[in-house]
């Protein structure tokens, strides 16, 4: 079982309002909300952690997230769970993805200017190429750029992986001997999102998208 969650907020809550959504979650992890200087970071992290905690609960899994730690390399896992996550989120926009049956990574970014010049030690010589070549260089980079994100959260070793020895022209992208499967993800013109996992998917993918303050659920194919 695969499923990738979304949430988005244009305007920021009241302090009401993200108090009552706290409530929900185990105080050391809404501890850590404080610590963030803005506003925008505290609000993904808790919509991330809401996101986690409802795609337990359809799983099949009522978890309050007291046991969720963290690898040498930083990314979470829930101890004595037999679900791997992930969690992403850019501008506006959360993602989670939840599998039984896989390892999963998924990342998303907004697109927006960025001085590409800096980047150019992050790419094959091909990647770069068709970056320079493209009609629309931007999202081309964030295409390649959420691609490599997706596989490296997959494969849990993050950024210690060297980004310039993958290759995002392909669905197909092998680390270390693994191949693992990416699939793009639609959420708004304005964002750029894929999904990564260790088994190729044949199956349409659902978007659940939740508004946890109007209770509304909404769905995507993909």
């Amino acid at each position: 079982m695969l499923k990738v969650y979304c949430a988005n907020f244009k305007t920021r809550l009241t302090v009401e309002e993200f108090q009552n959504l706290s409530q929900t979650l185990p105080g050391a992890i809404t501890d850590k909300f404080l610590k963030f200087i803005r506003w925008q970071d505290a609000h993904a992290a808790l919509m991330g952690k809401l996101l986690l905690k409802e795609g337990l609960k359809d799983m099949g899994y009522c978890m309050n997230l007291e046991n969720l730690k963290y690898t040498i390399y930083n990314r979470p896992y829930l101890d004595n769970c037999p679900i791997d996550f992930n969690i992403s989120h850019s501008g506006e926009y959360v993602l989670c993805a939840l599998s039984t049956t896989c390892s999963v990574g998924i990342d998303i970014e907004q697109v927006r200017p960025v001085d590409l010049s800096d980047f150019e030690s992050q790419w094959t010589l091909q990647e770069l190429d068709n970056i320079r070549r493209s009609d629309d260089s931007l999202r081309q980079f964030y295409n390649y750029w959420t691609r490599k994100e997706a596989v490296i959260k997959a494969n849990g070793k993050g950024l210690s992986l060297s980004l310039n020895k993958i290759n995002a022209t392909i669905d197909r992208i092998s680390i270390e001997g693994k191949n693992w499967y990416v699939k793009e993800i639609f959420i708004s013109d304005d964002y750029c999102s894929h999904l990564a996992t260790d088994v190729e998917i044949d199956k349409p993918i659902t978007i659940n998208r939740i508004d946890f303050l109007q209770g509304k659920v909404d769905e995507m194919i993909f």
